[in-house]
């Protein structure tokens, strides 16, 4: 099944979407985190597409080949409500939200802002309430909310070779993480591109969680399914923190572990993270 690039035009802003399966399938939409971008779920959606799903994996705001208009609110309670009106404007319903990481608490924010276009959710190591950020994202922000980020990062100060050895270390299986899949989905214009670098510090700045803490109560409320499909090496967004969180405010809810990977899940245990979502 091939996968292509589309793009849509939403408030002004141009969003980036990987696509994959026929348009007459219900759809699939995956949700990526920091420091990733739509790439993380390639391999998944084009897996996921020939089970019979048309997927389409945006690179969210301030990620990727996105590009948003002059005063967008890149938060992820903006990101919310931004990716709802573009599925409203596409006419794009009965919906399966699949999401990781920031990713996740976006998702969290669409369902209590509009249920009623989804069909079901499935979250993995996301964060939630005020589980984040950890702590380098949080230096990052620091830097950010000075401005600095983007002046750093064009002086060479996060070149690909000193953020490559400390990402694979939190992969379960190291091996899966080569250059071309961690330029593809971590370095992608994010730390080197003048654009891209922009864009990422305008994101940087928005991280707050007094969005995601806000949303506990209505969170409570929703009623659309959802299963937690976790990864039990995560040192970022535990189990035993988001995890259970989730698990203990959804009103429909189950869960399923996959004991050997780490938070990048739907990248170092790609066949096991394939197999519990499609788990009926």
């Amino acid at each position: 099944m091939s996968i292509q690039r589309t793009t849509y035009t939403v408030q002004g802003s141009t969003l980036s979407v990987l696509e994959a399966g026929a348009p007459s399938d219900p759809i699939a939409l995956f949700l990526h985190g920091i420091p990733a971008s739509a790439e993380l779920f390639r391999e998944v959606i084009k897996q996921v597409s020939q089970q019979g799903w048309r997927c389409m994996a945006p690179d969210l705001p301030g990620y990727g080949h996105t590009r948003m208009a002059a005063g967008n609110d890149y938060s992820v309670k903006g990101t919310a409500k931004f990716l709802n009106q573009w599925l409203q404007q596409e006419g794009l319903k009965n919906i399966w939200l699949v999401a990781h990481d920031i990713g996740g608490g976006v998702a969290q924010l669409m369902l209590t802002e509009h249920e009623g276009l989804f069909a079901k959710a499935t979250l993995s190591n996301c964060i939630t309430a005020d589980t984040w950020p950890v702590p380098f994202i949080q230096r990052l922000i620091n830097v950010a909310k000075m401005g600095m980020f983007a002046p750093m990062a064009r002086w060479g100060m996060f070149k690909a070779n000193k953020l490559f050895a400390p990402l694979k270390q939190s992969f379960t299986h190291p091996e899966v993480l080569n250059d071309q899949n961690f330029k593809a989905v971590f370095y992608d214009g994010k730390f080197h591109a003048k654009g891209n670098r922009a864009e990422f510090q305008n994101l940087l700045k928005s991280l707050n969680p007094k969005d995601t803490l806000s949303n506990m109560d209505k969170l409570a409320q929703v009623q659309t399914p959802v299963h937690l499909v976790w990864a039990m090496k995560d040192p970022f967004q535990s189990w035993d923190k988001p995890g259970s969180i989730l698990e203990n405010t959804f009103a429909n809810v189950r869960v399923s572990k996959i004991e050997d990977s780490g938070h990048f899940v739907p990248l170092d245990a790609t066949e096991d993270y394939v197999k519990a979502i499609l788990e009926e």
